[in-house]
């Protein structure tokens, strides 16, 4: 069943049992759609090298299937990234954590990627990893929160560069530090990413990371082939799919968009983002009812995220209920006196009322401190577009 849905000729069955520090590990390589037995394996070790049993497994896979692999891939089959059974661990559980991109799930993240490098100091897997954390934390746009951290920018940088000290072939890390360029220079963004793409070009986050980078560069065909290689590599990534849709959605594409985030909520019905994008692509519709209700999903589960909430206000004010959206309105401007500042979506609320004057005093003010690319496919702003104000704003 899952290899049909995600269209692969093979499928890796194993089975593991764990008796004390024993475990052994039971292995078939399947041909679909038939079930035949390819290959099959029965792996005997000690828990504390499972990191060898990965590496002997992965080899056995590639030679029964005659694979020829180039001189990085044969590297990167042969490459241990740490000796410690311990650190791998907390890293798994660091990245489990970070793909839930809950407000709970990023300081668990950030405890597990920090265990990993306390264990092994030299765990460069780990660094990126705390880098990737703190990139979404840092982008309102892929969190749903304002940035609370003005640090957050700075810490995913020297992470990922330290993860590149340690070793600079390694795509994670590249692909890391081209999501923290994204923010400000596009240049050495590409750069990095197209060197994490040379690495690995099996590595899924580094096309989401690039297709999200080139959303902000409102380059949104190159964006899908990007996000469409990520889903191809990874079709299980509630992050990826729920980024498809919404460039999708950017596209205008909605009812595209709607069955791409139906997948991932299939996989995760709690993902915030995926409920978020659900409401826009609605909200592009005219649904706004079936919108609202998806935007109030988003808010919760983002614990109030400003992008969400003001998602949320928007929709009430393209629905007629001033009311809701007004109070919607009085919270982010409270918000934005205690320090979470997002002009950007501040200025949506506006729009969305149809008070174009506030929502332009708004952007002309903070003209520099919001994403300008980001604007110029955002039916957020649809009421504004026909101004020649707008275009003096989305004009780099």
């Amino acid at each position: 069943m899952a290899g049909r849905e995600l269209a692969v000729d093979a499928v890796l069955e194993g089975r593991i049992l764990r008796v004390g520090q024993q475990i052994r590990i039971t292995v078939q390589l399947l041909r679909l759609p038939t079930g035949d037995v390819i290959g099959a394996w029965e792996f005997d070790e000690m828990f504390t090298n499972i990191l060898a049993l990965q590496k002997q497994i992965s080899e056995k896979v590639a030679l029964r299937l005659t694979i020829k692999l180039n001189e990085n891939e044969q590297k990167l089959l042969a490459k241990n990234y740490t000796e410690n059974t311990a650190a791998f661990e907390a890293y798994l559980k660091g990245r489990y954590f970070w793909n839930k991109r809950t407000p709970d799930s990023f300081p668990k993240a950030i405890e597990y990627f920090n265990q990993a490098i306390e264990l092994d100091p030299t765990y460069a897997l780990a660094y990126a990893g705390l880098a990737d954390v703190y990139v979404v934390m840092a982008t309102p746009y892929v969190s749903l929160n304002g940035r609370k951290g003005a640090d957050y920018w700075d810490k995913a940088k020297a992470t990922a560069l330290k993860a590149l000290e340690i070793d600079d072939s390694l795509a994670e890390a590249h692909a890391s530090l081209g999501a923290v360029y994204a923010s400000g220079d596009d240049v050495a963004a590409h750069r990095e990413f197209e060197r994490a793409i040379e690495l690995n070009p099996n590595y899924a986050t580094v096309y989401n990371f690039y297709a999200v980078c080139l959303i902000g560069d409102a380059k949104l065909e190159e964006a899908l082939v990007k996000v469409s290689k990520a889903h191809e590599l990874d079709p299980l990534s509630v992050p990826i799919v729920t980024s498809h849709g919404v460039i999708l959605c950017r596209l205008r594409r909605p009812d595209d968009a709607i069955a791409q985030f139906r997948k991932a909520e299939e996989l995760d019905p709690s993902f915030a983002r995926m409920h978020w994008g659900l409401g826009m692509a609605y909200e592009q519709k005219g649904s706004y009812d079936q919108a609202i209700s998806e935007f109030q999903k988003a808010v919760k589960l983002s614990n109030g995220g400003i992008v969400a909430l003001a998602s949320l206000g928007h929709a009430y004010g393209m629905a007629g209920r001033r009311t809701e959206a007004q109070q919607i309105l009085g919270q982010l401007l409270e918000r934005n006196e205690t320090g979470e500042k997002n002009p950007y979506y501040l200025a949506a609320v506006y729009a969305g009322l149809g008070e174009k004057e506030n929502a332009f005093a708004v952007l002309e003010k903070n003209r520099g401190n919001f994403a300008s690319g980001l604007m110029k496919n955002d039916h957020l702003f649809d009421a504004l577009r026909s101004d020649p104000r707008f275009e003096a704003l989305v004009r780099k």
